[in-house]
């Protein structure tokens, strides 16, 4: 079971929320950190095309991890790792400031968790390091909401 999908949070989102509203500042900085790693993935994913071509041409796991390496480097003009480094730290980024926004209304806060739950099914790094901040900024959400000083839009 998802870490997240048993945070006591959850009891606080409403179950009949209204329909997605466009002035919580989550939602922006979720469809950042999406953006961010669509781009992650599509670097990692040309270095794993790389990596399985290198393999047809007889450079597979008997290899050395240097030699297949330099087969992907031929192509990039860079270092794989250097080549995925860069959108790699944009997506940890992304997602370290989307973890910090707190959201304004119900619908953000669900909207907020359903992404971390996403996210952990694969980058479950991504949201076990910054499990504390999720949760410190959910419970700010709720807080907020609870008190009324969030808005209902």
């Amino acid at each position: 079971m998802n870490l997240l999908v048993s945070l006591p949070i959850v009891a606080a989102v409403p179950t009949a929320s209204p329909a997605m509203p466009t002035n919580d500042p989550i939602f922006a900085a979720i469809e950042r950190a999406r953006q961010a790693k669509a781009q992650s993935d599509a670097r990692y994913a040309r270095v794993s095309k790389l990596y399985k071509s290198a393999a047809k041409r007889g450079l597979g796991e008997e290899s050395s991890l240097d030699e297949r390496n330099a087969f992907v480097e031929a192509k990039f003009g860079c270092d794989p790792d250097i080549y995925t480094d860069e959108t790699a730290q944009a997506l940890w980024d992304a997602v370290d400031e989307t973890f910090e926004v707190v959201p304004t209304t119900p619908a953000g806060m669900l909207a907020l968790l359903r992404f971390a739950d996403k996210l952990g099914e694969r980058e479950s790094d991504l949201v076990l390091e910054n499990a504390f901040t999720l949760i410190a900024t959910l419970t700010a959400a709720a807080e907020r909401q609870l008190s009324g000083s969030g808005t209902s839009t």
